[in-house]
């Protein structure tokens, strides 16, 4: 079970940096400093990830802080519309 968590947590990571990496440099939807957070965030999750996976102590921490840290650029790209509304 813990291979399964620790793949999707790095899968998870890994989604987010190559979608703020991608939204950086072309799409540009979103602002810069959120695009920054969201590749420092999917980088935090995939090292811990990788060494919640060796067993290393503190890593789980990282991890969850990574995932933290996702989950409120998420909320914060939510409240952010993409596009102008018309008015």
């Amino acid at each position: 079970m813990l291979t399964t968590e620790i793949l999707g947590m790095a899968l998870y990571g890994l989604y987010s940096i190559l979608v703020g990496v991608t939204d950086l440099v072309a799409a540009a939807q979103l602002e810069w400093w959120n695009n920054l957070w969201l590749i420092g965030a999917g980088a935090v999750l995939l090292l811990g990830a990788a060494f919640v996976r060796v067993s290393m102590p503190g890593w789980l921490a990282l991890a969850v802080d990574g995932l933290l840290a996702l989950q409120s650029i998420s909320l914060q790209n939510a409240r952010s519309p993409v596009w102008p509304t018309a008015t």
